[in-house]
C-alpha cells in the first residue's frame, strides 16, 4: 500500500495497493506484477499505481506500508483507504512502514 497523508481527502489518498503478492517474493520490477496478485483502484479511480504529485512545489512525504498476513485477505477493488487499513491491520500478524519524500 502507498498512500499521500496529506492529501485534502478526509479518508487519504490511495496512490496504490496489491493484495495476494506471493510472501516467497524477494521483489517486484518496476512494471510488473506478481501472478495471483490483485490490483486495486486507487484514490485517481484507477487500477494500479497513481504516482506521486509533487506539482505544488514542496516535497511531501508517501507511506508505503507492507502488511503480514496469515491467509488472503478479500478486499473490495475500489476501497477506500480508511476501509483498507480496518480490514488490514485487523488481519496482519506484523507490518512495516518506508516514508519517502517527493
Amino acid at each position: 500500500m502507498c498512500e499521500g497523508p496529506e492529501a485534502p481527502s478526509r479518508d487519504g489518498h490511495l496512490l496504490w495497493l496489491v493484495t495476494g503478492i506471493d510472501p516467497r517474493r524477494t521483489g517486484l520490477a518496476a512494471g510488473t506484477g506478481d501472478p495471483g496478485s490483485h490490483v486495486h483502484r486507487n484514490s485517481y479511480g484507477e487500477a494500479g499505481w497513481g504516482g506521486p504529485d509533487a506539482s505544488d512545489g514542496g516535497p511531501r512525504p508517501y507511506v508505503f506500508r507492507l502488511y503480514a498476513l496469515p491467509a488472503p485477505v478479500s478486499i473490495p477493488h475500489d476501497v477506500s483507504p480508511d476501509a483498507a487499513h480496518k480490514v488490514l491491520e485487523e488481519q496482519s500478524v506484523d507490518q512495516c512502514e518506508l516514508v519517502a519524500l517527493y
